[in-house]
């Protein structure tokens, strides 16, 4: 057998299944759940802003038009709606979002490509749920921020996020 081997295995319920339960695996795992990024408090806020800045700047050399804060300041609220922080959903929508951007000419995300784009059935069912009206009362209830932009010096907290 190999020894200072790491195996890294990724999915949904994972932790219920037969290869997790198997003796041998399991004395040798450590289970290290990932849970989706959340958005009420501005800490929250500024940590998926700085995912979200982290992969614009691996993109933003694919897109002439696109400019520094494309994403993490002015979409950040729109891509988290989206993805509910799930990081594949955020991969899959900047992604096709990219795509959509060169296609046309714009070479620059906008909120028009990411609307276009249909994401998973968790995802589409959630942005569903979102975006229907509620009572005042019921906000403090609802998976997303009610008002993103709202946030205090949200622009200068993100500028010091480390990368």
């Amino acid at each position: 057998g190999y020894t200072g081997t790491t195996l890294v295995l990724a999915g949904a319920n994972i932790e219920d299944s037969v290869l997790v339960r198997d003796p041998q695996i399991a004395g040798r795992l450590t289970m290290k759940p990932l849970a989706p990024y959340q958005a009420h408090t501005i800490d929250e806020r500024r940590a998926w802003q700085g995912v979200v800045r982290q992969l614009e700047e691996r993109v933003l050399p694919h897109l002439p038009a696109g400019e520094p804060g494309m994403l993490f300041l002015e979409l950040a609220g729109e891509l988290w709606l989206r993805t509910q922080g799930f990081l594949g959903d955020l991969k899959t929508l900047v992604g096709e979002a990219v795509v959509a951007a060169s296609e046309d000419g714009t070479h620059r995300i906008l909120r028009e490509h990411l609307n276009r784009i249909e994401l998973c059935a968790r995802a589409e069912g959630t942005r569903r749920e979102l975006a229907q009206p509620r009572r005042r009362s019921e906000r403090s209830r609802r998976t997303a921020p009610d008002d993103w932009d709202s946030v205090p010096d949200a622009q200068s907290a993100v500028s010091q996020t480390p990368q």
